[in-house]
């Protein structure tokens, strides 16, 4: 099992199991991830095949009877060690089959955790936080200590409350708050995500000169 994409635990198991995949869930953050299996299917009867589809390029695979499955497609084996084993002609319809099935099961099964994986993310948590009446009773704080003013215009009534930091995120201080317009609370917002550009920039620059 990878990393979790999330939060790159390593600590996983098997949530659900499928024809062609199981669903691992992160122990650490709840992440649910479908990974196809490193076999064609769950019940697979492998037997040698032969792919006579290029008469100047023969070659020997193992092949699935239940699903059509085929592994070692990129890798053919040997015919002077399995030649004699041959037991049927390799199926191009069963395996295209089979790769269509696994397709389609990967695409369903993350429409299907698309859903929890949201329920479980901090972005999830926060809004349903800021909808919260905790937050509503902190957020009308905030404002009636401000005078219901904008902080930085000094001139619009305040609309928004702003997080001036969110170490306390969940439970934070009065201080932690600040009343903004909301044209100024958009700009506040540009104002930080150029500098954290600006950060990162001179962050591969100085990395750059090391090297």
């Amino acid at each position: 099992m990878k990393r979790c994409s999330r939060c790159n635990s390593d600590n996983s198991f098997i949530d659900t199991k499928h024809n062609f995949h199981d669903i691992y869930k992160c122990l650490v953050c709840n992440y649910l991830t479908p990974v196809r299996i490193d076999d064609c299917c769950k019940s697979p009867y492998q037997i040698l095949t032969i792919d006579d589809n290029n008469r100047d390029r023969r070659r020997l695979h193992r092949q699935c009877i239940n699903c059509g499955g085929c592994v070692d497609r990129t890798r053919p084996l040997s015919f002077k060690k399995y030649g004699v084993e041959i037991e049927s002609e390799f199926s191009h319809y069963n395996y295209e089959i089979w790769k269509t099935e696994q397709i389609i099961e990967n695409k369903m099964l993350w429409e299907c955790v698309k859903e929890r994986n949201f329920d479980t993310s901090k972005f999830a948590k926060y809004t349903n936080y800021i909808q919260s009446k905790e937050w509503k009773i902190k957020r009308n704080q905030a404002l009636i200590r401000d005078n219901n003013l904008c902080q930085r215009c000094k001139v619009k009534p305040a609309e928004e409350v702003h997080h001036l930091t969110y170490e306390n995120l969940f439970c934070e201080k009065l201080e932690d708050l600040l009343s903004l317009c909301k044209v100024c609370h958009i700009e506040t917002h540009e104002q930080l995500d150029n500098e954290k550009t600006l950060e990162i920039r001179n962050k591969i620059n100085e990395n750059k000169a090391k090297d």
